[in-house]
């Protein structure tokens, strides 16, 4: 019935931009100019642009089955592992820059969603989906997989399920009052 805040080392007076636990029940918190990960309390590990993450502030945060943190950024997406940072960028084949959402599935498959569609990665090369392809939009907010496998996209203009071969995007005419879509949970 209340809230507590969070205030570990000052990170209760910084605006938190994503938050993800990993396997580890670690809290990773993305604020104005860091990306720290919490255990018992404290900060156990800290990275900041010096250390290749990328353009700030960081958009969203998705720990892998595999131990990697994907961290989404303005200008592409970083790999957190063991303490080394791969960044991706449209320089390596990402479709767009702009990482506004990710998802890694069951499978292993990494979904990104940004302003420029959906981008389906397997370790080395990405796979693009725009509206082109049946995409509602190609500003992609939030992405969620459901038990049946499909893949479910919040757009600008809809939500998108993807069941593998096509997309089908439900719009105002199939029930939604708004068809500007920040959220998604199945």
């Amino acid at each position: 019935g209340r809230i507590v805040p969070f205030a570990v080392n000052g990170v209760g007076k910084q605006r938190v931009f994503a938050l993800a636990e990993d396997a580890e029940r670690k809290l990773w918190v993305a604020l104005q100019d860091r990306l720290c990960a919490f255990a018992g309390g404290r900060c156990v590990e800290h990275y900041t642009a010096a250390q290749g993450i990328g353009s700030w502030p960081l958009t969203a945060l998705c720990p892998g089955p595999d131990g990697t943190l994907w961290i989404g950024t303005p200008g592409g997406v970083a790999m957190l592992r063991d303490g080394q940072v791969r960044f991706l960028d449209s320089d390596h084949g990402l479709p767009f820059d702009y990482v506004r959402s990710i998802r890694v599935d069951r499978e292993g498959i990494v979904w990104l969603g940004g302003f420029g569609g959906v981008a389906k990665f397997l370790g080395r090369a990405f796979t693009n989906y725009t509206k082109k392809d049946g995409l509602g939009s190609d500003n992609v907010r939030p992405i969620v997989r459901d038990r049946g496998g499909d893949l479910w996209v919040g757009t600008v203009a809809g939500v998108s399920r993807f069941d593998g071969k096509t997309w089908r995007t439900y719009g105002a005419a199939d029930g939604l009052t708004d068809e500007y879509t920040l959220c998604l949970l199945v």
